[in-house]
């Protein structure tokens, strides 16, 4: 089996994308973040930013899945409870260093949360998700493995 479930991966990635257009968005936490750092959703900075954050932040994602991904491989993990709590892991270890950067580049505490939140959404969830889908794909694996080894037992009686 493979280590990675390269498909998952990327559509994890992409599903990272959506959910952060989502959750800071206009409908969600966007004005909120925005006011925290001195802007109105008016001023719309994503459209003075050109596209490559957007190119930045894909890639980042594609790589911090795989690096979950990795982590679930290394700890054998296969439900989606493990992987939550290997998402989560990651989580509190991100959430020390933003916290600190942050506060020390004197970002707003209403921006922080937010991106704690993100964060914490997110990481959670691509945990589960690896864990999951390798626990059903390590379960598939395992039946087929017995039917063959049925067969071969029933060819050689």
């Amino acid at each position: 089996m493979n280590k990675h479930n390269h498909l998952t991966v990327i559509l994890l990635a992409l599903v990272f994308q959506v959910l952060g257009a989502l959750y800071y968005g206009p409908i969600g936490f966007g004005p909120v973040w925005l006011s925290g750092q001195g802007f109105t959703p008016e001023q719309n900075i994503a459209s003075r930013l050109g596209a490559e954050p957007f190119i930045y932040g894909l890639i980042g994602a594609i790589g911090l899945c795989y690096f979950i991904s990795e982590r679930i491989h290394k700890s054998n993990a296969t439900t989606l409870k493990e992987g939550v709590q290997t998402g989560a892991m990651f989580f509190f270890g991100a959430a020390c260093v933003l916290a600190i950067r942050f506060k020390f580049l004197g970002v707003a505490t209403s921006v922080l949360l937010i991106d704690l939140g993100f964060t914490a959404l997110t990481l959670t969830l691509i945990g589960g998700v690896l864990a999951f889908v390798r626990g059903r794909s390590l379960s598939a694996l395992k039946k087929k493995s017995e039917a063959v080894n049925l067969e071969t037992l029933a060819a050689q009686s």
